[in-house]
């Protein structure tokens, strides 16, 4: 139990003024981050790797038909796959 006029309560109060103090000094020289950039630079890469995406399926899709020029289907593939690319690039803007 803790009497009246004991040091107990004023040392925690110091105590906690302290902490306070250190904690305010930390926030103030701790290094500054900057989420939204980082945030913009994870959405660039995103689009860049559905760009390479789309294009190695575009890649691929015109050596099928290169390799299968009586399959019409090959040439379907490849307008969905412009089509997705014109799509994609919309969206972005």
């Amino acid at each position: 139990m803790i009497e009246s006029g004991s040091p107990v309560p004023s040392c925690t109060g110091r105590a906690e003024r302290l902490f306070n103090e250190g904690h305010e000094a930390y926030m103030r020289t701790g290094p500054h981050y900057d989420f939204d950039h980082y945030r913009q630079l994870k959405v660039l890469e995103i689009k860049e790797r559905l760009h390479q995406d789309f294009t190695a399926k575009l890649q691929l899709a015109k050596q099928k038909a290169q390799d299968h020029p009586v399959d019409e289907g090959c040439q379907e593939k490849i307008q969905e796959i412009k089509q997705d690319i014109i799509k994609n690039k919309e969206e972005e803007s």
